[in-house]
């Protein structure tokens, strides 16, 4: 028994520290590379090298838990195409590490789910912490008009308007997957308010929230204000639905938030509209029909992480010479289709909706999971809206806390299988 608890936890600080170093490590979206100072550095390769041989361990240890099903074929017929796809290419490395970091990061968070509520307590401890840090920086970035880490990459990926609008992007280095993070992570802040034992973790979950959803405003990022208000609007229907009181509070003051900022900043908010909307619109307009001729020249795909570069063939270069760096797709699902073809696609919506599906199922189970699950599918359905106007899927943070959520679908619809629930010990 000792054993195996020493595990469990081993697997658990895997599945934590994977996640940490996605969020305050960036890679693969504002640089081609991964550098620590002036030195070429890639945490996450080494991850994913330890992750590979702890998840299979780890699922022969616990194979008994195992409740496989259309899911788990749907996650490994994706993951096998990629990397059959990109075997021989030049991207082969970055995918066998992002198969490996993704089924990795939703097996080890299944199986953890399944063993107990403690280890699931452990890793949305993390994230609200990860959210706290992520969204105070950002706030300091916003007070200093500058991010101190990320200064050169990001001057030359995302640079200021005329009008000076400076936009958070934290530890992600760029607004737009920073607005996607936060999406995906705060619910999981309302739920750790409500599942805390001690009243210093329900004074980390408001801290976590009040910031992430300055943080969030602070972006600009207007896709994902969009996406906050429809899940907004999801949030005051189930409230009203079911007449949560303990909901009532913490939704108050996030609109209350909100609305103190969007008055205080509605002039920097209409300048950022001004500065910004003409070239974002015209900037994924010519992206999407670039990618689309893509699509339509490379059926079967380019590779994963080749979209940008295949970009250049189907875009005029004065773009190029305007924004000073490859453009991005900018839509992930014309992203798949460019990098993993037809085939690709279709295998993925598939793996979509059987997840979609899964989790549904879950959430009508009663029961004190329930609310895990609800809130795993509100972090899930963010990152698919905003995948309309972002590669989110492309980027570690995004994906690695993806898989994150899948997994804890995956693992409540396991345990809701189980004839005999496992010791919690």
């Amino acid at each position: 028994m000792g054993d195996s608890l020493r595990l469990d936890r081993l697997m658990t600080l895997l599945v934590c520290t994977t996640i940490a170093v996605a969020v305050l490590y960036p890679q693969s979206f504002i640089s081609t590379g991964s550098y620590l100072g002036n030195k070429w550095i890639d945490p996450l390769a080494l991850i994913a090298f330890l992750m590979g041989g702890a998840v299979v361990t780890y699922l022969v240890i616990h194979r008994k838990d195992i409740q496989a099903g259309y899911v788990d074929a749907a996650v490994l017929a994706f993951a096998m195409l990629l990397v059959v796809q990109d075997i021989t290419g030049p991207s082969a490395l970055v995918t066998v590490k992002y198969v490996v970091l993704g089924l990795g990061t939703y097996y080890l968070t299944t199986l953890l789910v399944v063993r107990g509520e403690r280890f699931s307590r452990t890793i949305l401890l993390t994230i609200v912490g990860l959210t706290l840090v992520t969204a105070a920086y950002g706030l300091i970035e916003y007070f200093l008009q500058e991010n101190m880490i990320f200064t050169e990459l990001i001057r030359e990926s995302v640079p200021d308007p005329s009008g000076g609008i400076h936009r958070i992007g934290s530890t992600l280095a760029h607004p737009v997957p920073f607005g996607v993070y936060l999406l995906q992570v705060l619910p999981f802040c309302a739920l750790f308010l409500f599942v805390s034992h001690s009243s210093w973790q329900r004074v980390l979950a408001w801290s976590a929230m009040a910031t992430g959803a300055l943080a969030l405003f602070f972006s600009y990022s207007k896709g994902s204000w969009l996406v906050a208000a429809v899940l907004a609007g999801l949030a005051l229907i189930f409230i009203l639905r079911t007449r949560n009181k303990k909901a009532i509070l913490p939704a108050l003051m996030i609109v209350a938030i909100v609305i103190g900022a969007t008055a205080i900043f509605w002039q920097k908010i209409v300048v950022e509209i001004d500065e910004r909307s003409y070239s974002s619109v015209n900037g994924r307009e010519v992206a999407w029909s670039g990618a689309l001729e893509g699509i339509q020249e490379h059926p079967f795909g380019v590779g994963l992480f080749q979209g940008s570069s295949e970009l250049i063939n189907h875009i005029d270069p004065d773009w190029y010479h305007a924004w000073g760096q490859l453009l991005a797709v900018d839509n992930y699902y014309l992203s798949l289709l460019l990098e993993a073809g037809v085939t690709g696609f279709v295998v993925w919506i598939g793996m979509s909706v059987l997840i979609f599906r899964e989790g549904i199922v879950a959430a009508r189970i009663p029961g004190p999971s329930q609310s895990w699950v609800l809130v795993a599918l509100a972090g899930i359905g963010a990152i698919y809206l905003n995948s309309v106007t972002v590669d989110a899927f492309l980027i570690w943070p995004n994906y690695i806390i993806f898989w994150m959520t899948a997994g804890m679908l995956h693992g409540f619809s396991w345990r809701s299988k189980r004839v005999e629930q496992p010791s919690e010990s």
